[in-house]
């Protein structure tokens, strides 16, 4: 009985794991964002080659998906994004990222000018499935640059758009593992 006592004051190296950040995030955990309770649902991994790597998950709220990336490979970056229906919205980008293999490297979309930031070839990963599929990402952001869309690749005519903004870690918060 004392030896809980005493280890209760000092703390146990058996204790469990309570302040959960974003790169903690696995398939199941529950996280607070925006002030609506999301759930993740999947968890990708990104191999950006040169040993920089990152995270990111799909997560869920009952009405809407997002993704949520993370990486820390050149300080800190934590970013959530929708997808844009390319084929209604920004479809000449998409069309050539498919003929030209490039997009512009400019172009407006609701009221603002993006300018491509990035294109990076990756390898990309389901945990929990096998293999990796090769993929180029562009992105592009708003003048303020706290706002982004970006532009995925996979395949010959697989492309994939996404609009998200760039998020502080206080800003994803309740980070609870699932009760699994």
């Amino acid at each position: 009985m004392f030896e809980k006592i005493i280890n209760f004051f000092k703390g146990s190296s058996k204790d469990p794991q309570v302040d959960f950040k974003v790169k903690d995030l696995k398939v199941g955990y529950i996280l607070e964002y925006n002030l609506t309770t999301w759930m993740v649902e999947k968890e990708y991994h990104y191999n950006w080659g040169e040993g920089y790597a990152s995270k990111e998950w799909l997560i869920m709220n009952g009405n809407e998906k997002a993704l949520l990336f993370y990486d820390d490979s050149e300080g800190e970056e934590i970013s959530i994004s929708k997808e844009i229906n390319l084929l209604q919205d920004l479809n000449s980008v998409r069309e050539e990222i498919i003929t030209q293999d490039i997009p512009r490297r400019q172009f407006a979309y609701e009221g603002k000018t993006w300018s491509l930031t990035s294109e990076n070839p990756c390898l990309y990963s389901e945990v929990g499935k096998g293999g990796q599929i090769e993929m180029v990402v562009w992105v592009f952001e708003d003048t303020n640059k706290d706002e982004f869309i970006s532009f995925s690749r996979t395949g010959e005519n697989n492309v994939t758009g996404y609009k998200g903004s760039y998020l502080k870690e206080f800003e994803i918060g309740n980070i609870l593992p699932s009760q699994q």
